[in-house]
């Protein structure tokens, strides 16, 4: 017959206290995770079209199913064209930093896809869940699928019938 000791009973319920906060700091920590990325981050591709001088823009979030919307910003003809370019806005970085084109101001990735910022000639591009807005305007995700950016930084939207 083995007898335990108030000391070791201690030790014991030290043990599984440890055991349990550590699994469910674990399990917490995997569920706030999964939250966080579940739905996927911006997906944005720069296309430069040398031949009309204006840079081509898609702007696509699969999992929401938002997208794709395709930004049309003319380029100065003094001006070489920016390269063409991909970027996921999944990783956090320090703001600002280049993109092809012109410069991603303000990103807040802690819930994807997050909002994320773009400057390009002058012109906001702010990607939200909700809509885009493109300069001053709110466009929905919905047609228009493809937005002229004048230089006046008024937006001509294909599928309302102009502006």
């Amino acid at each position: 017959m083995s007898k335990t000791t108030p000391h070791d009973q201690l030790r014991r319920h030290l043990l599984v206290a440890a055991i349990l906060a550590v699994g469910l700091y674990g399990l917490g920590f995997w569920w706030i995770e999964h939250r966080r990325v579940r739905h996927g981050p911006w997906e944005v591709e720069f296309r430069p079209d040398a031949s009309a001088h204006r840079l081509q823009v898609t702007i696509v979030q699969p999992k929401l199913g938002l997208g794709p919307i395709e930004l049309v910003i003319p380029w100065p003809p003094h001006e070489s064209m920016p390269e063409a370019g991909f970027f996921r806005f999944d990783q956090a970085r320090s703001v600002p930093f280049v993109v092809p084109g012109g410069r991603c101001v303000f990103q807040d990735l802690l819930f994807l896809p997050g909002t994320v910022v773009l400057e390009l000639q002058g012109v906001l591009i702010e990607m939200l869940p909700r809509c885009l807005r493109v300069g001053d305007q709110e466009v929905p995700w919905e047609p228009p699928r493809r937005i002229e950016v004048e230089p006046t930084g008024k937006e001509r939207f294909e599928g309302l019938g102009g502006s």
